[in-house]
């Protein structure tokens, strides 16, 4: 297989495509030997505004198409994502909520008088202060 034409490209006609010198690098004349082949010219077009479009999107990509398969990926998944980070966003709130609703003053009760686990319990309190809900008005 050849390597393809370097560089972006532009639309010089409604179906000619060339590079930045100007060179044809791609001729979108409708086949009219054929009638049941021939596009109308509006549609040979954009299919040829479509083609630089997504030469010109691809510039400085080694392999597009795998590139755009793991875009295609990426969307498909974006919704599973995003469901399990609510989800997770769900939990470390509940968590949070039942450390400091429960846990702390049962914590604190414990340790009573001991220093070592007192400067532990600082730390918590920290964090939890750090990572309290975000009040919105």
């Amino acid at each position: 297989m050849s390597e393809h034409t370097a560089g972006r490209l532009l639309q010089s006609s409604t179906v000619l495509i060339c590079d930045s010198e100007a060179r044809v690098v791609a001729n979108c004349t409708p086949i009219s030997e054929i009638p049941l082949l021939a596009i109308p010219i509006n549609e040979v077009d954009a299919n040829a505004r479509r083609i630089v479009a997504c030469w010109n999107a691809c510039e400085g990509i080694s392999d597009p198409e795998s590139y755009i398969e793991h875009a295609r990926n990426m969307v498909r998944d974006y919704g599973k994502l995003s469901a399990h980070d609510t989800m997770m966003t769900h939990d470390r709130d509940e968590l949070r909520e039942a450390l400091r609703i429960d846990a702390m003053p049962m914590l604190e009760s414990y340790c009573k008088g001991d220093p070592r686990t007192v400067m532990k319990l600082e730390t918590l309190r920290t964090l939890l202060a750090r990572h309290a809900p975000k009040v919105t008005t």
